[in-house]
């Protein structure tokens, strides 16, 4: 979340309380000789670092504040919860003409051709921090998850967020026509209030070498700030 705030504005702000720090330890006790002036340094630095870990950690200041809807408004959300939703790809064009190549159709115009998204439903499990926001996803028939390797929330000067993120997929039981594993980017548009939500589109390199690299729509609504809340009615999933 450290992001958000910027690399100027952090080391700026780092600066200020380290200086704080030391004046009101050379307060408390203050140094005779540079022995003991570099001796309360160090110890200034020694809070500094436990402060901001004390600061960042998921039971530390900074989940405590994140309690406050300003925080979440002015900062950045609260991402963390079980989000349920779909995505839409784009899966159903290209294997369209991929079986025109394959003369298993008649060929045709995909300018003037529309062919549906292939939707799926799946679960999102984030866990956010002031240090990192990490992404789980899973789809409904279990066909395949993935995992954010990286991620970067964004405050935009109009004062929306939105979130960037590297995921790594996984696809154990993978169709002739796809990998056992991809990778992909997606950009989000972060909606808070009563209902958080995030809509956006992805893209993959999944099978990149044949040109079967996907891409589509993700929009998904949180429906518990559990992680690790239990959804039902899921269906089965496929082996």
């Amino acid at each position: 979340m450290y992001q958000v705030i910027g690399l100027a504005q952090l080391l700026r702000l780092t600066a200020m309380v380290a200086a704080a720090v030391v004046v009101i330890f050379g307060l408390i006790a203050p140094p005779s000789n540079v022995a003991e002036g570099l001796r309360l340094i160090g110890w200034a630095g020694t809070f500094l670092v436990i402060l901001a870990i004390a600061f960042g950690a998921n039971w530390g200041l900074w989940r405590w504040l994140w309690r406050f809807d300003w925080a979440n408004r002015v900062i950045y959300p609260d991402l963390t919860g079980t989000w349920r939703g779909t995505i839409k790809s784009n899966w159903p064009s290209i294997e369209a003409m991929k079986d025109a190549a394959d003369r298993r159709r008649d060929p045709f115009d995909i300018e003037k051709t529309t062919v549906d998204l292939e939707e799926k439903g799946i679960t999102v499990r984030i866990r956010a921090s002031w240090f990192d926001i990490h992404m789980k996803l899973e789809t409904d028939d279990g066909y395949s998850k993935s995992e954010s390797i990286m991620t970067r929330p964004e405050r935009r000067a109009s004062g929306d967020h939105r979130l960037f993120y590297v995921f790594a997929n996984k696809t154990e039981h993978a169709k002739r026509s796809d990998s056992g594993g991809h990778r992909g980017a997606a950009i989000v548009n972060v909606e808070w209030g009563a209902e958080p939500s995030l809509s956006g589109q992805y893209w993959t390199d999944r099978n990149w070498e044949k040109g079967f690299n996907t891409a589509g729509l993700i929009s998904i609504k949180r429906i518990s700030k559990d992680p690790d809340f239990k959804t039902e009615d899921r269906p089965e999933k496929q082996a």
